[in-house]
């Protein structure tokens, strides 16, 4: 979704990963998604979002994934008006007030549109 609206981003992304252990609790993983842009004025890379999980998962990748998909919905929701009528308009969004959306396809049948 970046390359395709985002291209004027130039757009890098970086995973931070800390994994905290205890001898008597489960791992756990905190994994930061800092998404940089390109500035021409600095001519350098700036920090554009920063998207945190943390997770009692096993694998820094469980967390990765989850901080992933944060992004996803934010840059998801901030182009949705375009995203509407391609590949992306049946995912998961949020609006502009921050609230969850999603596009129930047209003619379906009632229990997809219960679970949506």
């Amino acid at each position: 979704m970046l390359d395709d609206y985002y291209t004027d981003l130039h757009a890098s992304i970086n995973y931070h990963c800390a994994e905290y252990q205890h001898p008597l609790e489960a791992t756990f993983w905190k994994v930061e998604l800092v998404l940089t842009a390109w500035n021409d004025i600095k001519n350098a890379h700036e920090v554009e979002t920063v998207h945190s999980a943390t997770a009692r998962r096993a694998y820094a990748l469980d967390g990765m994934e989850d901080a992933a998909q944060d992004a996803y919905i934010y840059y998801h929701g901030r182009h949705f008006e375009a995203i509407k009528q391609d590949r992306f308009r049946f995912l998961p969004h949020n609006d502009h007030e921050g609230n969850w959306q999603v596009l129930a396809p047209p003619e379906s049948d009632p229990t997809l549109e219960a679970t949506v």
